[in-house]
């Protein structure tokens, strides 16, 4: 499971310190994180508009300008899915960091060790939701359940929203009453998912390759959207990398 984590501090030795920090976590604990480093609210907040949400974000509460408990809130009402851990030298922090919605927090200066346990009880309930994403789907006889891990792509056909699977099979819903965006809302507040144009969502974890404006899925199946959504989807998936 790749994880994406923004670090947002405005000294730049500790946000540094931090990174490297997540590197030795990477490298010790063989996990797949990508991290970048942020020194103001907006700076990172901006980058969320274009590369989409990060999985974990790691922030300072004293902040010039705009504070950590801000950021927290906007984080929050954009992504529920994500996770906000303070690392602050603020330790009024520790009694307000669960009323603005953050998951945890770490008093500066911390031991790698300290650091590292709360790092790995974020990660692993991160992994434990990103495996329980389920939602429902109205297809013309009903009802039906899906995994978000399991759906490659989806797009509309013939005014059906139509979920394209890992296993090569299409489950198509009953005729679309509502935008696109709003019927695919379950998969677009997945960070794992990304837009392509009005009309097409696809999961950026399932991708292989992009090859002569074609998509390659891991399981063998391909895509050729608009050039528009593939240089999007591409940008994202880069970003992801």
């Amino acid at each position: 499971m790749r994880t994406s984590i923004a670090v947002l501090d405005s000294n730049v030795f500790q946000r540094n310190e931090t990174i490297g920090m997540l590197d030795e976590y990477s490298r010790h604990r063989g996990g797949d994180i990508v991290c970048q480093g942020f020194d103001t609210g907006p700076d990172l907040l901006g980058a969320i508009k274009y590369r989409g949400q990060f999985d974990i974000y790691i922030l300072e509460t004293l902040l010039p300008h705009i504070n950590g408990f801000y950021i927290a809130r906007e984080l929050r009402s954009m992504h529920n899915r994500c996770k906000i851990i303070y690392y602050t030298q603020n330790v009024q922090a520790a009694l307000t960091a669960f009323e603005v919605g953050a998951d945890n927090y770490v008093l500066k200066p911390a031991s790698p060790d300290r650091f590292n346990i709360v790092l790995d009880d974020v990660i692993s309930e991160l992994s434990k939701e990103s495996r329980k994403v389920l939602f429902n789907v109205r297809v013309k006889e009903g009802y039906t359940r899906l995994s978000a891990d399991d759906v490659a792509y989806v797009d509309i056909v013939r005014r059906a929203l139509c979920y394209h699977m890992t296993d090569g099979t299409v489950i198509s819903t009953a005729t679309l009453r509502e935008p696109f965006k709003t019927a695919a809302r379950p998969l677009i507040d997945n960070n794992d998912f990304a837009l392509g144009g009005p009309s097409l969502l696809v999961n950026l974890t399932k991708v292989r390759s992009f090859t002569d404006h074609t998509i390659v899925f891991d399981h063998g199946e391909t895509l050729i959207p608009s050039h528009n959504a593939y240089k999007e989807i591409l940008r994202r998936w880069l970003a992801q990398s």
